[in-house]
């Protein structure tokens, strides 16, 4: 479901799926019966970050010139942005519904890298 990047400029999976205490999943699971939901040794819950993406309504917003791609939300296009500050503003915006609606944080998989030029 990965776009190529030679094609469509982009990281892969983009956020880390969350892993959350049992006791969470059981609340959300209560809130959002559809959520899927995989449990992880140590006892805690793995919850999917494309399907909480998706069910807030980002597969397929552009905004700055980034785009959550239409083939899978955990991944961000780079569709005419120039500077990498663009992409974090929509990936702060996602971050940030994610925190409101589900109080989950996500966390963001690629590691950003300064260059001294």
């Amino acid at each position: 479901k990965l776009p190529d990047p030679n094609v469509q400029p982009n990281v892969g999976s983009f956020f880390k799926n969350p892993i959350v205490s049992r006791e969470h999943a059981r609340t959300l699971k209560d809130e959002h019966d559809s959520m899927p939901q995989f449990p992880v040794q140590g006892g805690g819950i793995k919850l999917s970050a494309a399907w909480m993406i998706d069910y807030l309504g980002w597969r397929g917003v552009e905004e700055g010139g980034v785009r959550v791609a239409d083939q899978h939300a955990l991944v961000l296009i780079n569709e005419s942005a120039s500077f990498a500050p663009e992409l974090v503003v929509l990936a702060d915006k996602i971050r940030s519904s994610v925190k409101k609606i589900f109080n989950v944080e996500l966390e963001i998989e690629p590691q950003a890298i300064a260059l001294d030029l």
